[in-house]
């Protein structure tokens, strides 16, 4: 299959085929508000962040919310709601890596705006926001990472990830939380037996 966003039924079982909503070179899905968003690597087109509306089932057409050039690519992203007189998400960091940038969109209720971004190569991204103040988590494949952004709602990002953790001999992060642990020993896999 290739990499595009489809609908799949609950009532089409283990049976059915997924309606296909967006054939174009989607990365990732994340759901605020009841609307879906996918970010996007197509060289066909500039939005690689866009919203497909409140939970799609059919071919939909997309609304770009961040425009990048066409060789640009988008893999992970979050949307956050750091202003409660916004309504719904007015904040998206998203990872472009052809630019190898964090880049920060804020929304005032009816245009989103750059407001920022830094160098990293990561590829997947999540956040935890306190009192308006997102911490920003992401991936590379050797690497966890973290960055603070002070600024808040529609302040301009800056600053340097800080490295968190680094992945171990043989193993790698993929995606954010998910560590690939090789499988132990047989030695060990004995020990455990024996106790």
């Amino acid at each position: 299959t290739s990499a595009r966003i489809g609908y799949f039924g609950t009532a089409t079982g283990t049976s059915g085929g997924t309606t296909q909503i967006d054939a174009r070179n989607s990365r990732q899905v994340n759901l605020a508000d009841s609307i879906l968003y996918a970010s996007n690597g197509s060289t066909a087109i500039t939005g690689k962040v866009q919203s497909y509306g409140t939970l799609p089932t059919s071919a939909t057409a997309a609304t770009p919310v961040v425009t990048l050039a066409t060789a640009d690519a988008v893999n992970g992203f979050v949307l956050l709601d750091l202003d409660a007189g916004v309504a719904g998400s007015d904040t998206i960091y998203a990872l472009s890596t052809v630019e190898g940038l964090l880049r920060k969109y804020t929304y005032n209720g009816s245009i989103w705006s750059a407001t920022g971004s830094v160098a990293t190569s990561a590829l997947n991204i999540t956040a935890q926001v306190s009192a308006g103040i997102p911490t920003l988590y992401f991936t590379t494949s050797s690497a966890l990472l973290a960055l603070t952004d002070s600024s808040g709602y529609g302040g301009t990002l800056a600053g340097t990830p800080t490295s968190l953790v680094s992945a171990g001999t043989n193993t790698a992060f993929r995606g954010i939380g998910t560590l690939t642990i090789p499988e132990p020993g047989s030695f060990a896999l004995l020990l455990i037996g024996a106790v």
